[in-house]
């Protein structure tokens, strides 16, 4: 399977491959086995993001907020600070014996967690009926639990180190429940973060195939974004799932009627004058014929021509989920 990079993310990887060759120099020369073991479980993640990206389109700066955890987490088995460990320091000396709260090793699970439970929603917001207002009441209760899966997944890990290696850092049981609690409290704060956070515009994009080409249409020359081709779609209006609104927003704008199929995608976007988040579905043609009701104009692009289309920058990422080719 090809890897193709978006925007920004040569950059990420770069800076995490040379992280992890510098950390790996420091683990190989202190012969800490634990953390050289770790950044394989790193490596196995960061390929795993690789390969399911053109689907899920991670934001950059989820991406960036993982980079960010990884780094602290090295650091935290690699650096000393007054002869002791990093991940052994207390920050701030809340509780004392046999607690030790505030430790860096609690501050790193804390944000750790925090970013999983974003990575979560991330994950499920496409599947939702109305995923236009934040978690709450059961669904809210859902999310955190899957940020706490993560950290399970992490005490799991954690746990086969002590299996395997004759000599780790891993903690006793009480350091694995306030590790726990920790992720909990991270997962909270995720989701207080989730709820104060501005509001992206969300809007549905229909992916329209008919004889091995795709439906796009050009904006009007009276909006921000004149000239700039896109899949068709619109606004989720309060209340409506996206199914429902791409229907009705095809048929408004179109003049067709619809099958709304399998979610393809989503896509992140900051213009000068708006954030979007686009949720693209791969619609069927059922009856109808094209009008043009809200654009300037339409056409069906073969893969082999969408390079050269003047796409807009949030449907660009769609249009990486469906072709090989990479858009610039």
């Amino acid at each position: 399977m090809k890897i193709r990079f978006r925007e920004g993310q040569k950059r990420l990887l770069g800076f995490n491959m040379a992280s992890l060759v510098l950390f790996g120099f420091l683990f190989v020369g202190s012969r800490n086995l634990e953390f050289l073991a770790y950044e394989g479980v790193i490596l196995f993640f960061m390929g795993l993001i690789a390969l399911t990206d053109q689907k899920v389109l991670y934001p950059n700066g989820l991406l960036w907020s993982l980079t960010l955890w990884a780094q602290l987490h090295l650091a935290g088995g690699g650096f000393l600070l007054g002869g002791e460990k990093l991940y052994g320091r207390i920050l701030v000396p809340l509780v004392g014996d046999p607690y030790h709260i505030f430790r860096y090793d609690q501050l790193v699970h804390i944000l750790g967690f925090g970013v999983c439970t974003l990575l979560a929603w991330h994950l499920l917001r496409p599947f939702l009926k109305k995923p236009d207002s934040p978690p709450r009441g059961g669904l809210a209760f859902l999310v955190v639990l899957a940020g706490l899966g993560f950290g399970a997944i992490n005490e799991i890990v954690e746990f086969s180190s002590t299996v395997v290696l004759a000599k780790t850092g891993v903690g006793d049981y009480v350091n694995n429940a306030l590790d726990l609690v920790a992720d909990l409290l991270g997962a909270l704060l995720a989701l207080a973060w989730m709820r104060l956070k501005g509001r992206r515009v969300l809007v549905t994009a229909a992916v329209i195939e008919k004889e091995g080409k795709f439906l796009l249409a050009q904006r009007g020359h009276e909006d921000r974004l004149a000239g700039k081709w896109e899949f068709p779609g619109g606004k989720i209006e309060p209340g409506e799932t996206p199914q429902d609104c791409l229907s009705r927003e095809i048929r408004e704008e179109l003049g067709i009627e619809v099958q709304v199929g399998d979610f393809l995608c989503s896509s992140r976007f900051d213009y000068d004058h708006v954030s979007v988040e686009i949720f693209a579905y791969r619609c069927t043609w059922v009856s109808g014929e094209l009008q043009q009701n809200a654009h300037e104009a339409h056409q069906w692009v073969s893969r082999e021509d969408i390079a050269a289309v003047d796409l807009a920058a949030a449907d660009r990422p769609i249009a990486r989920c469906l072709f090989s080719n990479s858009l610039a």
